[in-house]
Formats: structure tokens, sequence, C-alpha cells
């Protein structure tokens, strides 16, 4: 009777199909979110230090991103690489040039890690400023160089602070893995669509969907307990 409103049958039977696009989801989320990192820490570099012309164009590359919604930046790189690839072409003097073209999970990957470097950007800016300017001022006495300074100094405290910040960040770039079904790639969300057209039935493939978040959320938040305690210096309290 209740099998037409809802069949645990059928929400079975879709799980293996919904899983197979498992790796699509994690690799966008992990690799948009570690080349993000890398990006938002030398970005927050960047402003700390306020190096000239740098500054300006770091400043305005956060105010766009953050003021942009994800789903039009998808759009905009989707459709805005292979144009700018065209207009680079006469520019050169070659128009006639063919426009490389990528797959479109390479798209989705830079739009995600533009995304992510930008908010991560104001997250490292913000743990490294909170560091205690003593020690920093102390290790410039004792005849330590900038770099060293910051590989253990700042980096070992600033990263205990931005640790939970850059788990949500992650964990928010695992939810927006599911935008990226606009521009042709299909991942466990896009997965449920196709599954659940098929018959009209879409409430138990998202109901997967949604255990297999939830699954992937708890353990990133294991992960980032653990990686927070390994970076605890014993007998020392973060800034």
């Amino acid at each position: 009777m209740f099998e037409r409103f809802f069949s645990v049958k059928f929400m079975l039977s879709v799980i293996p199909t919904i899983l197979s696009h498992l790796p699509t989801t994690l690799y966008l989320a992990l690799a948009a979110s570690l080349i993000g990192w890398i990006i938002g820490f030398f970005t927050a570099l960047v402003r700390i230090h306020k190096i000239p012309v740098l500054n300006a164009l770091a400043g305005f590359y956060i105010s766009v991103i953050r003021g942009i919604p994800l789903m039009v930046q998808l759009y905009l790189t989707y459709y805005g690489i292979p144009v700018l690839q065209a207009c680079f072409n006469i520019l050169v003097g070659r128009p006639d040039a063919p426009v490389y073209t990528f797959q479109a999970i390479t798209f989705a990957l830079i739009a995600l890690a533009l995304n992510c470097g930008a908010y991560s950007s104001e997250t490292f800016r913000a743990t490294i400023q909170a560091v205690d300017r003593g020690q920093i001022e102390a290790a410039y006495s004792v005849g330590l160089t900038g770099i060293q300074t910051m590989k253990r100094i700042t980096l070992p405290q600033a990263l205990v602070v931005a640790v939970p910040t850059l788990n949500n960040s992650l964990i928010s770039y695992i939810h927006g893995t599911s935008l990226v079904f606009s521009v042709g790639v299909v991942e466990i969300m896009a997965g449920a669509k196709l599954v659940g057209g098929r018959g009209y039935r879409y409430l138990e493939p998202f109901l997967v969907v949604g255990l297999i978040y939830w699954v992937i959320c708890i353990a990133a938040e294991r992960l980032t307990a653990w990686v927070e305690k390994k970076l605890k210096i014993p007998g020392h309290d973060t800034p």
C-alpha cells in the first residue's frame, strides 16, 4: 500500500548506482579545497604585507568571488574560459588557432577552487594576524628569517585556530559539488536525479544522497578533530 509513496526496495536498488558517482564528489571537494587553501594562504600573505598592485588585485578577487553566487561562477567559468582563449588567440595574432576544450569537471574544479581560495584567504589572514606579535619579534631578534618565523612560529599556531573553520569550508564544498550538474558533471546528486527520473521516483534517491552526505560530513568532522589534536602543542594554549 505504502509502496506507492516510498519503496525501501527501490531505495536499496539505487544505492550502487549513486555510490558509483561518489569518487567524483570526493575528488571535486578535496581537490578544490586543497587548491583553494593554497590560493587562500598566499592571497592572505599578500593582503597582510600589503604588497603593491598584488594587494589591490587580491582585494578585487575576493570582492568579486564573495559577491557572485557559486552557481553563476560555475557558468562564467564554463562559458567564459573558452571565450578568453579565443580572445587571447586573436591578441597574439593567431585567430584561427584552436580553442582547447577541457572536460566539464575541469571547469567545475577551477570554479570551486577559486571560490574556496577567496573565502579561505580571510580565514588565513585572521588566524595569522591572531598570533602574538611579540613571539614574531622575538624570533626575528634571535636571527630567524621571515620564512623560518612563518614555518616555526606563525603557521603552527595559526593552523590550530584555522582547522575548524577549514573543516567547515571542506563540508561546504562537499555540499557545493551538488551544483556542478549544471555544467554537465555527474556526481552523486546528479546521479540521484538521473535515477529518479527513470521512474519518476525522487524521494528514495534523494534520501540516499542525504545519508551519503551525512556520513561524509561525520567522517570529515572526525578527521578534523584528529588533525586538530595532532597540531596542538602540549602545554601551550592556542591564541
